[in-house]
């Protein structure tokens, strides 16, 4: 389940919660960053939901991980299922280097936040072989700065780095990127468009 506290601000619309308009995001100066670049105000960024289809999640942010702290939102979804731009930006694409390695994204946006899309797949379909890096993590055609909207196809959810042992899932995080600093993305997850199918490019 949804941290209670944060469902009451996704609800009821308390002055805890800041709404950032998309023109508004290159001026934020955000409060009470931590010592490890992590935000604890709560922002709400206009976005399309990253994963396309069936999903599942529940607010992880900063929950312990050991000896640091978890950044993101895992998004549980079946392995293959399409991930999807959250807003207008250009990609970084971090390939694996070899057999069984991590893929994964960062979107940069116009709106001045950074979005990482952690655990695309590697694996063929219908495999767990960690070879299918080439063909099955990244949307086809795409390349490092390309220039992507809202929406459009991406990459695959998978299970590649330390996710090989867990359930395939997307770990999403935000980043605001004049502050350095990520924040949680669970508001910006709830208010987020939700699509079935990827938009074209």
């Amino acid at each position: 389940m949804l941290v209670a506290g944060l469902l009451l601000a996704a609800q009821s619309g308390a002055s805890t919660e800041r709404v950032v308009p998309i023109l508004d995001a290159p001026r934020i100066a955000l409060e009470g960053i931590e010592p490890d670049h992590a935000s604890l105000e709560i922002v709400t960024v206009p976005m399309v939901f990253p994963v396309a289809g069936k999903v599942e999640w529940e607010d992880t942010f900063l929950a312990s991980r050991g000896s640091r702290r978890h950044f993101g939102q895992d998004l549980m979804a079946e392995k293959m299922t399409p991930l999807v731009a959250c807003f207008d930006g250009w990609v970084t694409l971090h390939k694996a280097k070899a057999a069984g390695g991590h893929n994964w994204l960062e979107l940069h946006g116009l709106n001045a936040w950074r979005a990482c899309y952690l655990h695309i797949n590697n694996d063929t379909p219908g495999t767990d072989d960690g070879l299918g890096s080439d063909a099955y993590a990244f949307a086809p055609g795409l390349k490092d700065r390309d220039y992507v909207r809202a929406g459009q196809f991406i990459a695959y959810v998978g299970d590649s780095g330390n996710a090989e042992d867990v359930a395939p899932h997307c770990h999403f995080e935000l980043w605001d990127s004049m502050a350095r600093a990520v924040v949680n993305a669970g508001p910006s997850l709830l208010a987020a468009e939700h699509v079935e199918l990827p938009h074209r490019p």
